[in-house]
């Protein structure tokens, strides 16, 4: 059985719009009907990419599906307006993967000040990693980056608050 792309009149095959979308186009009929299943993520503002140890913490409370999208963003003059656009294009349809994402927290590092104005100006969870101790009380590396940093060990994750008066304060999830 055929089954023809209405945008460009390619042979795809019958259900190939519905799952994946066209090979050559990238018409879907998933988003023309707007039903696209949006996958739940989080975006990770780092320069270190995600370890093991991130994921397993994130997976605890997300759920084993969640995925993890590290960006190397620069906050500038505007971190709000930076964060909220990358979670905002993060949520648009990608032709090139024919994935959308729904944003469900935000792990983020930085100044005091960003972090607050994260924290207030964003709709989604603002989280930061706690990482694992050895028994003397320093963190525990688990090996060195390509840049020659310190890997961390993620024990788990806490969420960012602003409470009273303005200080970072971080939350159990």
């Amino acid at each position: 059985m055929d089954a023809f792309c209405p945008e460009c009149d390619a042979n795809v095959g019958p259900g190939t719009l519905d799952s994946v979308g066209c090979p050559l186009c990238g018409y879907s009929d998933r988003e023309k009907r707007g039903d696209d299943e949006r996958l739940q993520a989080v975006l990770r503002i780092s320069r270190h990419e995600e370890t093991d140890s991130h994921i397993r913490a994130l997976q605890q409370v997300f759920g084993a599906d969640v995925e993890v999208i590290t960006n190397d963003l620069v906050y500038g003059d505007d971190p709000v307006g930076i964060v909220a656009e990358l979670i905002e294009k993060l949520g648009s349809f990608d032709f090139d993967t024919n994935t959308t994402y729904e944003v469900i927290a935000v792990e983020a590092a930085g100044p005091e000040l960003v972090l607050q104005a994260l924290v207030e100006g964003l709709e989604v969870p603002i989280i930061r990693p706690v990482f694992r101790r050895e028994e003397n009380g320093r963190v525990a590396v688990v090996g060195k980056d390509a840049n020659g940093r310190d890997i961390f060990d993620v024990e788990r994750y806490e969420q960012l608050v602003v409470e009273m008066r303005p200080s970072l304060v971080g939350k159990s999830l």
